[in-house]
Parts: C-alpha cells; structure tokens; sequence
C-alpha cells in the first residue's frame, strides 16, 4: 500500500494542519507504510514533489506555489501511489481512491463563523471517504455531504516530544492571526488577566491583523520556528487559552494538556468536543467575559490548577499519534478492499 499525500505547509513555519500532516507522514513512516508527499518538502526526507522550491518561508507564499504545481503534483501522485489522502481543496484524482481530510470549513477560513455552506458540498462530497476531525465538524458537514462517506477521526501528538517545565508567570497563545482564532478579543481580555499574555504566531491571509495597540500586558513572540523552543514555551506557561469564534478542532488545545499547562479552551472548538468542563479543561464561551473568567478561574485555584494538569495529561495521551495512526490504516485498508 503506498499512500499519496498532499502537504502544502510543513515544518518549521506551519500551523495546525502543517503539524498534521507532518506527524502523520512520520507516523505512517514508522508503520512501514509508503508515502509519496506533493508540498512543501524542503529538507524533509519524504519521497515526492517538492512545490516550495523556492524555499519560501511565509505559509500565504507556500499555499500559492503548491497550487501552481497542482495539476503536475496530483499526475506525479496518481503514477506513484494507491490512494490519496487530500488535505486540502482542489481537483480530486480520477485514477485512486481519495480520502478528504476536513480541516476547515469555508465559512471558517474567510469569516470565522461556525457555519458550512454548499462551497462544503462542492469542495469535499467527490471523495470516497471524508475525514471530519472531530465530531463539531462532522455535525457541521452531515448536511453538506453523503453519510456513508463521513468518518471522525481527530489528529494526534508525539506524547514523547512533550516535558514538564517549571512554570512562568504569562498566559500563552500559538496559532494563526486570523478572524477564526479571535486574536482582538483574546488581547482585548488580556488587560483583565492576573499575569502577561504571551502571543506567538503570524498572519496567514494579507488581511489578516493583530491588533497593534498591544497593551503592556500583551507580548507578540512572533512566529516560534524552532520545535524546541516552542515546546519549552507551552510547558512554561501557566495556561494555554484557545479562544477561538470557531475551529473544526486545534491541536495546540491538546499539545498544552500534553505538556502540564491548564487549557482555557472556546465551547466553539472542536478540540472542546473530547474535553469535560472543569475536569481535563475550561471550556468558555468566545467572549471576553467567557475569556477572562475562565483564565483569572485557573490563576485563582491551585486545586483547579492541579486537577486540570493531572486529568488533561490522561486525556492527551489517547491523542498519541500511535494509536491515531492505527485509524487511519484501517480505513486506506477499507477502501483499498
């Protein structure tokens, strides 16, 4: 069985799906599984196309080139592998079977809004299998979409890649600085928090702002290219807030848990989905009341601090990529037969 794999963003500068896509093609590696990747290869030693050969850095640049090396990239795909798995939109393959992975929504991309549209239908229903990441995403797409070809399975972390660190007084948040994430309400909240909020990451889209009149309690790190150094941040912190007006899931919600930092996480993510208010998380509401209570909550109760640590770290490691990736096996086998 050898598996195609569409990877327009990887490491060192991606975000969430980059991440994906990357700890997934390792996972599958370890299995014995061959892949054949069409993206943004770099230095990565994965078989296939490299579209990034420019070495471009910023992720709007990478996701234009790989579409301009598209049509070449899926001929390369279809002449060296027996299914692909699709993460993003574009032409499906007439000559394999194609797994469509939901990452997004439409509406979630350009408005941040918890909505899908016929765009959903268009962009998903041609596949042989649609992959929803979590179950807010696949009650988001059950309308859009044929239900026999919709099943749910969530995206993993390396649990060995995750160390407790002593903690820091700041508050943390690592992602894109897009509409969906709820960058201005987050920094807004953050002049009410009991420590600094710390913020690391970039623009995706050209239209996309960070509110630039940073209050002294708000720090921009800026985009942390190096694995390492990331890691050791959201081990410092004392939480992770996760604020977002709507995501199909992120996957930073369970890299805090894995490395012993609380998580304030929006009821509007799917990640919120696997999650129990109070026990292994925080779940609030978008706002910047639901915010900031639910940070100065944590920051108030060493015995909520201690509680959410201890059960989020069980939770995480059900996330483990090796037992995630059995999932996905199961299923290219399914459709393979």
């Amino acid at each position: 069985m050898k598996v195609g794999f569409s990877a327009p963003l990887l490491p060192p500068k991606c975000y969430g799906v980059g991440r994906y896509s990357f700890d997934l093609l390792n996972a599958l590696n370890e299995k014995k599984i061959e892949t054949f990747v069409f993206g943004d290869i770099g230095n990565h030693k994965f078989k296939g196309i490299n579209t990034n050969k420019k070495n471009k850095q910023e992720p709007f640049s990478k996701w234009m080139s790989f579409y301009f090396h598209y049509r070449s990239g899926l001929k390369a795909l279809e002449k060296n592998a027996d299914i692909y798995h699709k993460n993003t939109v574009g032409a499906f393959s007439k000559k394999v079977p194609n797994i469509q992975i939901a990452h997004q929504t439409v509406h979630q991309i350009f408005t941040g809004k918890k909505k899908s549209s016929w765009l959903d239908t268009v962009f998903y229903n041609k596949a042989q299998k649609i992959v929803a990441v979590s179950p807010l995403t696949e009650e988001l797409l059950k309308n859009r979409v044929d239900k026999d070809k919709l099943v749910t399975i969530p995206p993993g972390v390396w649990l060995k890649s995750f160390k407790k660190e002593k903690k820091q007084d700041f508050v943390f948040f690592a992602g894109r600085l897009s509409k969906d994430k709820n960058i201005k309400t987050l920094v807004d909240a953050a002049s009410d928090f009991k420590v600094k909020l710390k913020i690391a990451g970039s623009k995706f889209l050209p239209t996309d702002i960070l509110n630039e009149s940073l209050t002294k309690k708000v720090e921009n790190l800026g985009f942390i290219n190096n694995r390492e150094d990331f890691l050791k941040k959201m081990a410092e912190a004392k939480i992770f807030v996760l604020p977002s007006k709507f995501e199909t899931f992120g996957i930073v919600g369970i890299e805090a848990l894995a490395s012993h930092t609380p998580l304030v996480v929006s009821e509007n993510a799917g990640v919120s989905r696997y999650l129990t208010d109070g026990k292994d998380a925080v779940i609030v509401k978008p706002t910047r009341e639901g915010i900031v209570e639910g940070v100065n909550s944590i920051l108030d109760s060493d015995t909520l601090n201690k509680k959410l640590v201890k059960n989020g770290l069980k939770t995480a490691k059900k996330f483990d990529w090796s037992k995630i990736v059995e999932q996905y096996i199961k299923l290219y086998k399914e459709i393979l037969e």
